[in-house]
């Protein structure tokens, strides 16, 4: 496997998935109301399929396991079937037969190691002999022309990564969930955390929407903003707590560079949970699932403070007293901690005193007004159901 075109696409390939699920998307519909006469291959089945291009491609990343780049080749090769075979076109009938199949040839020509043909029809929903033959269709299709150079992996990269902010910006589109709202110190502004991104809404317009800010590569658990309104911080299950500026100029090619500042741990991609900001408007203070609160001097650009209440018991919430004097945390162990925060004669001699209350309080609330039977959550299924089809061949 070719380095240069390996782990640098770790950080993006939430977004990345993104783009060419909107960009299939696109074709297939456009494809779909064309009233030419369009040529028809093994790709093609009788019915759509009933699972989105998104979930598809979801559900091969997650049992693939292939490496990052595939999903950028795979892109590749069906932008070459496209142009050497204009006549058979990629639309809702075909495009996850097309998918799977790309997923596969660039597992086999990019992975030292990769599944074969049989577990990727069941992750595909096809059966192995259908496999088998659609590897071979679209070979003949590319011509077998499976190398691609570093410069154009590169500039399919860019141009998927670029689709994704803009294609939001364009569309519009409800995001997956919404996590948390802050309304601005003006009362002009409603930042939105959703999942990977987070939409900045202007109240008192008609149009709301205003911005989207991009680099988050998880869902967004926190956000607020600085008290001068000048920008904004925000935290995520990717493991990182960045820092926005609202005064750069609202473009969609900007979007990358509004991100001011990030912080995390070299190697850890440990969810954030919380983030808050100290009334100093200099120190971000993080809890994560892991336990641990950190707290990141933005003067410094470095983590300061470091607590750990519990080990691995997830911290939920944190808030910070208005003058600066004390710190609470409450985490999965229903348990509430207090910390006084005491000042020496300089900003710099800033210190966290051990933990001096550890209020059970949360807890004991619940079992009076709650039955907590009833509050568990029930068991994950550990294991999807590989038995589904695509649907039948023409």
């Amino acid at each position: 496997m070719n380095q240069d075109l390996q782990e640098p696409m770790a950080e993006i390939m939430p977004h990345i998935i993104t783009a060419m699920s909107y960009l299939l998307q696109r074709v297939s519909e456009t494809n779909d109301h064309l009233s030419q006469k369009q040529s028809i291959s093994g790709f093609h089945g009788i019915t759509k399929p009933s699972i989105s291009i998104r979930s598809y491609l979801e559900r091969i990343f997650k049992y693939a396991n292939c490496s990052h780049s595939c999903y950028i080749v795979a892109y590749i090769y069906l932008d070459r079937f496209i142009k050497k075979q204009p006549f058979l076109l990629i639309n809702s009938f075909s495009v996850h037969r097309f998918i799977i199949t790309s997923v596969l040839l660039s597992a086999k020509f990019m992975d030292d190691l990769c599944y074969n043909n049989g577990y990727y029809a069941q992750v595909g929903g096809i059966s192995k002999e259908e496999m088998n033959m659609l590897e071979l269709d679209f070979l003949f299709g590319i011509g077998f022309q499976l190398n691609v150079t570093v410069s154009t992996f590169n500039n399919y990269c860019a141009f998927l990564h670029r689709e994704m902010p803009q294609r939001e910006l364009d569309e519009g589109r409800n995001p997956q969930n919404v996590n948390k709202l802050e309304i601005s110190p003006d009362k002009r502004h409603l930042a939105a955390a959703c999942n990977p991104y987070i939409r900045l809404f202007d109240i008192n317009s008609h149009h709301g929407h205003v911005r989207t800010f991009v680099a988050h590569t998880s869902n967004v658990t926190a956000v607020g903003f600085h008290a001068d309104g000048n920008s904004m911080y925000s935290g995520s299950e990717d493991g990182t707590v960045r820092i926005w500026d609202l005064r750069a100029p609202n473009r969609p090619e900007v979007y990358e560079r509004n991100c001011l500042k990030a912080y995390h741990l070299d190697g850890s991609v440990t969810p954030i949970n919380t983030v808050v900001l100290h009334p100093n408007q200099i120190e971000l203070i993080s809890g994560d699932q892991d336990g641990i609160i950190r707290v990141w001097d933005t003067r410094m650009n470095s983590c300061t403070i470091e607590l750990v209440p519990e080990p691995d018991t997830a911290i939920r919430s944190l808030s910070v007293m208005r003058d600066g004097s004390m710190l609470a945390a409450a985490n999965d162990g229903g348990t509430c901690y207090i910390w006084n925060i005491v000042r020496g004669s300089q900003f710099e001699n800033q210190r966290l005193l051990p933990t001096v209350k550890k209020l059970e309080i949360l807890r004991n609330l619940m079992e009076e007004h709650f039955d907590l039977e009833l509050a568990r959550p029930t068991k994950l299924i550990e294991e999807e159901d590989f038995d589904f089809v695509v649907s039948s061949v023409r």
